[in-house]
């Protein structure tokens, strides 16, 4: 296999050819295509509209990261998912993402139709990038409070994606966002940041907290660690996780990539989402991967890191936290640094 790209920017990781940018398409996806780039060009805001018996239905808040249209064309319905400018390059990494999955068999994903990815610099003007794809049933499980069930089928979907490693493949893909030692250098700024605001009985718990695991042994422990890679979704948001009842179905492949997988683990465990679900439910749950000693301590040590990730993120930007209710994100995110830290 070739080498793994490094540059999180431009993904400048070919394709294989054979993945093209149509599959499953309607065929006159192009004619689809057109029309929705001219109802995405109108005014907001976009709520439903129909023509000629195909109808566009905005899905979910404008603001945020990307935006997605349900699209119901010929009896068939899609999501169209629209990229933001600085997000452009990753249309190609979700389909990829897609394609490989559904290359393997792995359906529970939804299916790609087509890719239109924005060329050279993109502004706010800009024709944005474009990924048609099949409509998957269920409901979300951002800030729920996972069901035993539910937790297991969680395991198992992390599973089948961990099987695919740079070793299964004949072409390489991408890293995704878990440089150990950014996540080392973030907490120092986020220690900074916190010593620059007013003191409130929150900020101080937080900046001992951070000064102790920064004198700690888990930056050593996350930077030296070898590197041990699998294919991750590389976004461990529950809301992007589909229970329809009896099984569970995966969304937004847009970061996906290689990852450590006890780094991975931990993404999952400690994500503001996942903290309607009782600490010991995840403590179970960790123990269903039979983690080594060296794989439980790299997991412990990323595990403290992202808890205070988030606790820095809600004491110095809590403006860019939209999940959980205001007045309780201070509170839990403080507790569960509290209890992971000083566990």
């Amino acid at each position: 296999m070739g080498p793994i790209s490094k540059d999180m920017t431009t993904d400048p990781v070919p394709l294989p050819d054979r993945w093209g940018q149509q599959t499953a398409a309607p065929a006159d996806v192009d004619e689809l295509i057109a029309e929705s780039r001219g109802i995405l060009a109108m005014p907001p805001p976009l709520t439903e509209i129909e023509r000629g018996g195909t109808v566009w239905k905005a899905l979910g808040p404008a603001a945020g990261n990307n935006s997605l249209l349900a699209i119901s064309h010929r009896g068939i319905d899609y999501v169209l998912k629209i990229y933001r400018s600085v997000h452009s390059y990753r249309v190609r990494r979700e389909w990829g993402g897609l394609r490989l999955l559904h290359e393997r068999g792995l359906h529970y994903v939804p299916k790609p139709c087509y890719m239109s990815e924005a060329s050279g610099y993109m502004s706010e003007t800009s024709a944005p990038s474009l990924l048609l794809m099949s409509h998957i049933p269920g409901d979300h499980l951002g800030e729920r409070h996972l069901s035993p069930v539910q937790l297991s089928a969680l395991a198992e979907r992390i599973r089948d994606l961990r099987a695919i490693t740079p070793e299964t493949l004949d072409f390489p893909l991408w890293p995704s966002y878990a440089d150990p030692a950014r996540f080392v250098a973030a907490l120092h700024a986020g220690l900074e940041s916190l010593r620059a605001l007013s003191t409130t009985p929150e900020r101080a718990e937080a900046r001992r907290l951070l000064t102790a695991w920064l004198n700690g042994p888990d930056p050593q422990i996350l930077q030296s660690a070898p590197a041990s890679l699998v294919f991750t979704r590389g976004d461990a948001n529950l809301a992007n996780c589909l229970w329809d009842g009896e099984q569970m179905r995966l969304l937004d492949f847009e970061g996906c990539g290689w990852r450590d997988p006890s780094i991975d683990l931990a993404f999952y465990v400690e994500h503001i989402s996942s903290r309607r679900t009782p600490h010991e439910a995840w403590l179970s749950f960790v123990e269903g991967f039979h983690l080594a000693d060296a794989e439980r301590l790299l997991f412990r040590a990323a595990q403290r890191r992202m808890a205070l990730s988030w606790l820095v993120r809600i004491c110095a930007h809590p403006e860019s936290i939209h999940s959980l209710s205001e007045e309780e994100r201070l509170p839990l995110l403080l507790a569960r640094a509290q209890q992971v830290c000083d566990d």
